[in-house]
């Protein structure tokens, strides 16, 4: 099965360079149709109105103040199922041992996941105690939800991603003959070499 994956692309990589050397061939004889031809392609998909939505803070504390029995009971008995998992319907060692070895280290594979397992408790008991809070007294809370309730906004980071590079435009009109022929290179260099493995 691996060979027929591998014959395939193989042969996926042969016709994809024997594609690229056509295309740097056209670059080389007729680089003025090839340039015309990727501006009419140039065609600017902008995604800010798509991540406008997704980017904006939607604040879910009223939600959790009105109905906070049902959010701290939920929080408690999903903690303390997990805690008796744990605790009492595991064998901690029995689990640790059936792990896979880190690099063929049993004493550090050994502590690693003993110390997951035991992170893991300690934060399904902060859990419990955090959903008793929630349901007893939620206010009690407003100082946690103060110092987490911080956002962060993607907008600034990725408006550049969003920005067009025309490439067509600026950087190959003089210099279309010149990349057609790097390109040649490129396409027989995978076509010679994707034909050496297969053949």
């Amino acid at each position: 099965m691996n060979n027929i994956y591998a014959n395939w692309l193989v042969m996926s990589l042969f016709w994809l360079g024997i594609l690229i050397v056509i295309l740097g061939v056209a670059m080389i004889v007729i680089p003025q149709k090839v340039h015309e031809f990727s501006i009419r392609l140039n065609h600017w998909i902008s995604t800010e109105h798509y991540f406008e939505q997704l980017d904006r803070s939607r604040p879910v504390e009223r939600i959790v103040y009105k109905n906070h029995m049902f959010v701290g009971i939920a929080i408690i008995l999903g903690s303390a199922y997990c805690l008796y998992v744990f605790i009492f319907g595991s064998d901690i060692d029995y689990l640790v041992s059936r792990m896979p070895l880190i690099n063929n280290n049993v004493v550090m594979s050994d502590w690693l996941y003993s110390s997951l397992i035991y992170i893991l408790i300690f934060a399904n008991m902060f859990c419990f105690l955090l959903g008793l809070i929630i349901v007893i007294r939620p206010s009690s809370l407003k100082w946690l939800e103060k110092i987490s309730n911080y956002w962060v906004e993607s907008n600034g980071v990725f408006s550049k991603l969003d920005k067009t590079h025309s490439i067509p435009e600026h950087i190959l009109p003089g210099n279309m003959r010149l990349f057609g022929f790097a390109v040649t290179l490129g396409g027989l260099f995978i076509v010679l070499n994707m034909a050496i493995l297969f053949f």
